[in-house]
């Protein structure tokens, strides 16, 4: 299998709340007093006092109702942000070198990738920020593609909540102007001379 150069995962979303926990407390733990990156940004006070808080409202939102659970998933998001930054504070200072971002503990993507001709579609962030590139494998007698969106903590749940991101005769599509830490969902269809092929299944990605 291929190989491919590590770096600081980007999406933590598949992750539950309290793994997430986990991998920012071991984080910090590793980053404290860690002689390769002496001035992480955000600041260890800060994420403690933030991965603290969210610990907090988990505990909360385990028997709780709705404004709890909310209140969680706000605290989760605005958690994750900074971890976003954490990562590439830690790539950039590291020169991403990956033995010096080890030291940090904080998870790093596989080395392994499959070939892209055998992914049928995938979602990657952008060069700027609020920016995600959705691909898909090109689809024979397939002229034309489909591509529609939603935001939200889970996949829209009927029609009317996706929208329509724009048509296109490449496999592939940009969305711009995002708000940075929602989590988008994306997927495709082709249009061929017998009409509409079936939706690929969605995907997401948190957006930076």
């Amino acid at each position: 299998m291929a190989k491919r150069k590590r770096r600081p995962i980007r999406n933590f979303r598949s992750n539950s709340t309290l793994l997430f926990i986990d991998m920012v407390r071991t984080a910090i733990k590793n980053l404290t007093g860690n002689t390769h990156f002496t001035t992480p940004t955000p600041t260890l006070a800060s994420l403690t006092t933030k991965v603290d808080d969210l610990a907090t409202k988990e505990i909360a939102a385990r028997t709780g109702g709705a404004i709890e659970t909310k209140q969680m998933h706000e605290s989760r998001d605005d958690l994750e942000k900074d971890f976003l930054k954490l990562g590439l504070y830690i790539e950039l200072t590291a020169s991403g070198d990956e033995a010096i971002m080890i030291t940090a503990a904080y998870p790093l993507t596989s080395e392994e990738t499959s070939p892209a001709l055998h992914r049928e579609f995938w979602l990657e962030h952008g060069a700027n920020p609020g920016e995600v590139l959705a691909f898909c494998k090109a689809m024979a007698k397939t002229p034309a593609y489909i591509w529609m969106f939603g935001v939200g903590e889970t996949e829209p749940a009927t029609e009317k909540d996706w929208t329509l991101a724009g048509g296109s005769t490449q496999a592939r599509m940009y969305l711009t102007n995002l708000d940075s830490g929602t989590l988008v969902w994306v997927r495709v269809c082709g249009i061929t001379k017998y009409g509409m092929t079936p939706w690929l299944a969605a995907l997401h990605l948190l957006v930076v």
